[in-house]
């Protein structure tokens, strides 16, 4: 039966799909181009985490969805905001979509750029990479953390430059905003 694969989407495309909710003993689904999809699988960076609500927010720059557990407690409390996780789960629906993970492991980068590329949403920015490391952005973003991120404005006052290096950054995958006007390296 097609419910026992997951399908590998992006967040916005879970967003953006129709679902169905079937009586009975059915399994409820997304339709994502013209496919029944029972189970996804997607890469992405923990962006908020509420242990005890069994709860924890995603983003994979395309958007971001929230994994909300019902029959797994704790499968949060050994994650923090900025990991990057795998997730393979059902998704549902109630007011907005979620997503109930059944599988949640951490990640590496390698893995979030082979994902793009499978999925064919990959924008080649390797000559952009090297010249954002070659400025030590990265490293400039590090001193400036005080735990809860380094300011942005502080960043493009710095250098004016430093605006359009952050956004490249962050459709990279190699930061991410744990709250507006910070950026905290993954």
């Amino acid at each position: 039966m097609n419910d026992l694969f997951a399908k590998k989407l992006r967040i916005v495309d879970i967003l953006n799909s129709s679902y169905f909710k079937e009586a009975g003993m059915n399994p409820n689904y997304l339709i994502f181009n013209e496919i029944k999809v029972f189970r996804v699988n997607v890469i992405g960076t923990l962006v908020g985490l509420r242990i005890e609500e069994n709860e924890a927010e995603l983003d994979d720059s395309t958007g971001m969805i929230l994994l909300k557990s019902f029959e797994q407690k704790n499968i949060f409390e050994t994650f923090n905001i900025g990991d990057l996780v795998l997730v393979i789960g059902k998704p549902r629906e109630f007011g907005s979509k979620y997503i109930v993970p059944e599988i949640i492991k951490k990640t590496s980068i390698e893995w979030l750029k082979i994902r793009k590329i499978e999925l064919g949403n990959y924008d080649v920015v390797e000559e952009k990479s090297v010249e954002i490391k070659e400025d030590n952005l990265i490293k400039r973003i590090e001193e400036l953390d005080d735990g809860s991120g380094a300011p942005v404005d502080v960043l493009i006052e710095e250098n004016s430059a430093n605006e359009e290096k952050l956004k490249v950054l962050l459709k990279e995958g190699e930061i991410f905003q744990p709250s507006p006007g910070k950026v905290k390296i993954l």
